[in-house]
């Protein structure tokens, strides 16, 4: 028989509650690890002694290695002096919390940001995210923009004509049949006409390149980079830290998604110096900082993923695990003979997952009103679905209620597909002025700046406040980057499983026998099988060694549901 065994500091001894002390698992909590199912351990003689030793030369604040070992199976836990100790004569009563588990990994995950790992050890992976700024006032600036050039080219048109004239006249001037009252002084005084006008016409020129060049980069800015990384780059480094020291784990490709983090501001410039059309003042890090809210840190972006992807996290040995719950039914290991709940009446009993039905499901990404592109798109940046019965007989007794809302912390960034009609209409005048300067001997591709713009991320300004989600290939999206990570793409993948039908459950609770060698199958999997090949999701449990028996609450899939269907509503 495989008996528990107790270690205080490395040393062995029996609590006075020995016989009480098991494990158990509350699953409703998200992932949870095997703790131990007394509040307080008891201890007496040498391990009190222990106790008080340390207390007398570390003091309170630091807690004392505690191990639980069953068989090769072994736990470490820790004595936490502060959390409401008991001290009598000889004994006392003490919180054991688990040594490096899930609790713990939360706590420091939730404090260290990417700043703190970057500054630790310099993030890696980071890649450009060509973009343009398409601004919301387009028209206006192109009203503008052929206001502006009509100006000037009438104005060149009139310089034009007078430069004409002056020649004209400068031509006759020097003809052979001068009158005989012509003077030296009139020739010179038409030679200099027509020079300043040739001046004029050449500065109208130029200006007229400006303004088309100036006001093309202010409605349709150059491609410019920002930086970016995936999730799947910046989480296994974020566990690479010394802190935490885990590996990482995670069959989901939606974590090869790009996450583009919120622009950050340089040094401010005077705004006498600070030049609209360069509009350059934009930059990212390449991983989140304290501007992108949750996301800032490791356990902020560790949680926005797993709710939309609807997964969850566990640690396994040393590595941490975010699968969705299919993952862990299909990779169950352990079997178990289920018995009737009611033995004096040979009955079972259950009752059902009610209080997990919706009557609307609805996930969405945020919109982002500083980037006015992720309000214009509507398709794929949300998904909404409604429960309904198939067959009714009294409408108004039908009671499927509830709302269950995904709302997921970031933006879609949002693809160039196409030229709009300004930029079709801005494409002559950049025609032009290609033409004016390669004419006077330059070399310009305004035209190339308008055309070469397909396929890269479009905003509205340089700043966004929302985090966006891509993906890219070369760091750009592909036309169909909706079909990869697009609302209703990732629910049907991932949280039509929720659906009341699909998802139709009954609850059952009992006690049935369990061996050390099935708990330590346990232990990183709350999938069982029961005796009829039925998948049994454990709910809560609890063990002690001693008595071979636990104590479960699970769920088994009902098809009681089937009156029920889920229809898509948008």
């Amino acid at each position: 028989m495989i008996e528990t065994e107790f270690f205080i500091n490395g040393i062995a001894h029996k609590p006075v509650n020995a016989d009480e002390i098991g494990f158990k698992f509350d699953y409703t909590r998200n992932w949870q690890e095997a703790e131990v199912n007394v509040d307080n351990v008891i201890l007496a003689n040498k391990a009190y002694e222990i106790v008080l030793q340390h207390i007398n030369t570390i003091g309170h604040h630091e807690g004392i290695p505690y191990t639980i070992k069953i068989g090769s199976q072994i736990f470490e836990y820790y004595i936490d002096l502060v959390d409401n100790p008991v001290y009598r004569t000889s004994e006392g009563e003490f919180t054991l919390k688990r040594r490096k588990g899930v609790d713990w990994f939360e706590q420091k995950a939730s404090g260290l940001s990417f700043e703190a790992i970057n500054a630790e050890s310099t993030i890696t992976g980071i890649f450009n995210v060509p973009y343009i700024i398409v601004k919301d006032n387009q028209v206006e600036l192109l009203i503008m923009l052929s206001i502006s050039t009509y100006t000037l080219t009438k104005e060149l048109i009139t310089a034009t004509r007078e430069l004409a004239n002056a020649t004209a006249d400068l031509v006759e001037a020097l003809t052979p049949d001068v009158p005989p009252n012509a003077k030296p002084g009139e020739i010179a005084s038409v030679a200099i006409k027509v020079a300043a006008s040739a001046v004029y016409v050449a500065l109208l020129i130029i200006a007229l390149i400006n303004l088309i060049s100036q006001i093309i980069e202010l409605i349709i800015p150059i491609v410019r980079n920002f930086k970016a990384n995936t999730f799947r780059s910046l989480i296994t480094q974020g566990l690479q830290h010394p802190e935490i020291n885990l590996g990482f784990s995670s069959s989901l490709i939606e974590l090869d998604s790009t996450f583009l983090p919120v622009p950050l501001l340089k040094q401010k410039q005077s705004i006498f110096d600070y030049l609209i059309a360069q509009q350059t003042q934009a930059y990212t890090k390449g991983y989140p900082t304290a501007s992108d809210g949750i996301w800032a840190t490791l356990m902020g972006m560790i949680n926005e993923v797993c709710k939309w992807l609807n997964a969850e996290y566990r640690i396994v040995n040393g590595v941490l695990f975010i699968e969705n719950e299919s993952y862990w039914q299909n990779n169950s290991g352990v079997n178990i003979t289920t018995t009737l709940e009611i033995q004096d009446r040979k009955q079972n009993e259950w009752t059902y997952n009610f209080d997990e039905t919706w009557s609307r499901y609805y996930i969405h990404a945020a919109y982002d009103i500083s980037d006015t592109h992720t309000m214009d798109k509507s398709s794929g940046i949300y998904a909404e679905y409604q429960t309904q019965p198939i067959t009714v007989i009294n409408p108004d007794l039908v009671n499927i209620k509830g709302l269950r809302e995904v709302a997921c912390g970031f933006a879609y960034g949002t693809r160039k597909n196409q030229l709009n009609a300004v930029e079709l209409t801005l494409l002559p005048f950049a025609q032009l002025a290609d033409s004016l300067i390669n004419f006077l001997g330059g070399n310009s591709s305004l035209a190339s700046k308008v055309v070469n713009r397909v396929g890269v991320l479009q905003v509205s300004q340089q700043f966004f406040v929302v985090p966006k989600v891509l993906w890219t290939v070369g760091g750009k999206q592909p036309s169909n980057y909706f079909d990869i990570i697009g609302m209703p793409t990732i629910y049907t993948k991932y949280h039509s499983s929720e659906q009341v039908k699909e998802n139709f459950k009954q609850l059952h609770q009992g006690r049935i026998r369990f061996s050390p060698e099935q708990f330590y199958a346990l232990l990183n999997n709350n999938y069982v099988n029961d005796q009829f090949g039925n998948s049994l999701k454990i709910i809560t449990f609890e063990w002690v060694n001693e008595a071979r028996e636990a104590e479960i609450y699970y769920s088994i899939s009902s098809d009681e549901a089937n009156n029920l269907t889920t229809i898509a509503i948008s």
